[in-house]
């Protein structure tokens, strides 16, 4: 009798999730409309990792792309590879694209057809070792530079720095952080500047609760301090220049450099933006803003090509766009909640269902580009070309969101959610690269790549086919 009560409770689970299934892409065949999801090109690479961890799956990783470019013309192909950290280990995996990939135009591409056989047998024959370590730590985020004999920086979880270089397993120069007590935890933010001259390390130390208050949904009073050090990044690596001590404030979500080196910004989980003008000695913020309309403020971002941009990111899904120099010059708070109070939006974009804005990134390569990546892993790509280019023609004016929305979005991928059901956070496990335009690599909880460039040509619909045709 049991086994037919779990059977039956099966189906029902089963018949439920079908359901669900087919209700959610009839949703999104609305909500997405003519946005393209074909690829042009696409490949997942499944590793075989030497690692000692149990559970990998839950083991926080990381990924980065680096600059290695090599072509095999006789092929077709393109071989350049990511920097991979699960865990305390770093591995570099190459990965295999179509030549054609680094080209600005299809005119340059080349003729032969990819030959990946050779390199995919060798690559499922391979067994992956870690070339460095971070010892008694955790990867938080990896750095690719390549500068000055230092080949990537990572951040650990712990809040230390650590210097890579290709030859040596180990940090060739580090910042250690300082030790914490036992009841406490660390959560850390970092950022490296544009000119990679500067690295801000936001370390919040938190006072772990007591069972005591667990029970009575309490928290010890200023439980929380949090700092921010701005680090060397080019004569001495890792001696601080500077350090801004927090105290009263929430955990930072994300804390990055605004107008290349010279202003500090940081998201807290109170949805609260401070600015620091690192240019000026005074310890508090220039400007504050609270902004819980949408709900918690999740991630924040800034661009690296136009450096006045910024982008706040909310639990909702909900992404505004904004440009600094836009900011109130005369108030050093504002409440977004209060009457009165607001600021000039640039764009409001929204990820599909409501899907928590994970995090975002600027391309590093077109000044009007972006991803961001939602907590369900789903990864949505950006164009705001056609915004810019409504300013420049009809000067400022408003633009209906829907309309930013429909002709911005230019491209959507399904993460891996659907195959692999318990995600880790997805905050860092998605890169974009710095040499090839709109190409991207995520790393699963079960440790796959994908690595893909979208095919973002829009397909005319029936309408604009009738009108142009009447033209």
């Amino acid at each position: 009798m049991t086994a037919v009560v779990q059977e039956t409770t099966t189906m029902d689970t089963h018949a439920e999730e079908a359901k669900w299934n087919k209700i959610s892409n009839e949703e999104f065949k609305i909500w997405k409309k003519a946005i393209p999801t074909f690829y042009k090109h696409i490949s997942t690479f499944k590793p075989r990792l030497h690692s000692n961890v149990t559970n990998q799956s839950r083991v926080h990783k990381t990924v980065v792309f680096t600059d290695k470019m090599f072509p095999d013309v006789t092929k077709g192909t393109l071989t350049t590879s990511v920097l991979l950290a699960l865990g305390s280990d770093v591995y570099e995996i190459d990965v295999i694209l179509p030549i054609g990939a680094h080209f600005d135009s299809a005119g340059n591409a080349s003729d032969v057809i990819p030959q990946y056989d050779a390199f995919l047998k060798n690559f499922e024959q391979t067994k992956f070792e870690p070339r460095w370590k971070i010892l008694n730590d955790t990867v938080e985020k990896l750095y690719f530079v390549n500068n000055n004999g230092i080949k990537f920086i990572a951040v650990t979880k712990g809040g230390s720095v650590l210097y890579f270089k290709d030859e040596i397993s180990t940090a060739a120069s580090q910042y250690i952080a300082e030790s914490v007590e036992a009841g406490y935890s660390v959560s850390v933010r970092s950022d490296l500047s544009s000119d990679l001259s500067s690295i801000v390390l936001v370390t919040n130390i938190t006072k772990n609760a007591t069972e005591v208050e667990k029970e009575e949904a309490t928290t010890a009073t200023n439980s929380t301090t949090t700092s921010i050090k701005i680090l060397d990044n080019v004569d001495k690596l890792g001696d601080v220049k500077r350090t801004i001590e927090l105290k009263d404030i929430s955990q930072c979500e994300s804390c990055k450099f605004l107008k290349g080196k010279d202003v500090v910004v940081l998201c807290d989980a109170d949805s609260t933006i401070r600015f620091w003008d690192l240019l000026k000695p005074e310890e508090e913020p220039s400007l504050t803003i609270t902004d819980q309309s949408e709900g918690k403020l999740t991630s924040f971002a800034t661009s690296t090509l136009l450096p006045t941009i910024f982008t706040t990111g909310s639990e909702n899904g909900t992404i505004k766009l904004y440009d600094i120099r836009l900011l109130p010059q005369d108030k050093d708070t504002i409440d977004l909640g209060k009457e009165n109070e607001s600021l000039k939006v640039i764009a409001t974009l929204s990820h599909f269902d409501n899907d928590s804005v994970a995090d975002i990134i600027f391309s590093q390569i077109s000044a009007c580009k972006l991803i961001s990546i939602g907590e369900s892993g789903n990864v949505y790509h950006w164009d705001m070309s056609y915004l810019f280019a409504q300013d420049e023609t009809n000067g400022e004016g408003n633009i209906d969101d829907s309309v930013v929305q429909s002709e911005c979005l230019s491209f959507y991928h399904t993460g891996g959610f659907r195959r692999v059901r318990n995600v880790t956070q997805k905050r860092n496990t998605v890169t974009s690269d710095s040499i090839i335009d709109d190409l991207v690599c995520t790393v699963d909880s079960d440790d796959l790549l994908t690595v893909y460039i979208p095919f973002t040509a829009r397909v005319e619909t029936e309408s604009e086919e009738s009108t142009s045709n009447n033209i």
